[in-house]
């Protein structure tokens, strides 16, 4: 089940109450009303989301996140970006719609996607990408581009203010901090 507390400690609140289903890797909308998970609460994993402060949790039902590692994360917009089945690609969900777009061309997706967080500015994505060459990427996504920053096991969990550097865990002991842009980089 997927529950919210105070960062400052206190009691926990539980926002799903799932039988016979599980729930993963809860993230936020970006005007922190609501949050996303993936459950297969329906049978199939799809991509749920639910109130901030509980209530009814609301499938996108469209969305397939079988065989994938349940990864997503909120668009800085009201869509979501999921993996789709297999790894290879993540899935742009607009929530009203249910309209699906994939985010890499389909000629590139190649490898396993993992991790992934949006820019500050939402104009890039931050991913582990095992293909080529596995490590830590940035997808540009308007135009699309994509560049290797450093090779290895190096997993993104967030992004300088300034969208300067990633931090990212290294053999999921270390947290790193890795330069994206030059300093004449505007």
């Amino acid at each position: 089940n997927i529950f919210k507390m105070p960062a400052t400690g206190g009691e926990p609140l539980q926002l799903t109450f799932l039988k016979d289903a599980w729930a993963s890797n809860p993230a936020w909308s970006p005007d922190g009303q609501r949050i996303a998970f993936i459950s297969n609460q329906s049978g199939i994993p799809k991509v749920w989301t639910i109130g901030a402060n509980g209530g009814t949790a609301q499938a996108l039902e469209r969305t397939d996140a079988s065989k994938t590692h349940n990864q997503l994360a909120w668009w800085p917009s009201s869509d979501i970006v999921y993996q789709q089945p297999g790894n290879q690609n993540l899935l742009r969900v607009h929530t009203q719609t249910n309209q699906e777009i994939p985010i890499i061309p389909p000629d590139r997706a190649t490898g396993s996607i993992v991790s992934l967080i949006f820019a500050p500015d939402g104009k890039k994505l931050a991913v582990h990408w095992r293909r080529d060459e596995a490590g830590l990427w940035i997808i540009s996504l308007e135009p699309y581009s994509e560049t290797l920053l450093q090779s290895g096991d190096l997993y993104p969990v967030g992004w300088s203010p300034d969208g300067r550097y990633v931090y990212a865990i290294r053999r999921g002991r270390e947290i790193v901090k890795v330069q994206v842009a030059t300093p004449t980089d505007v």
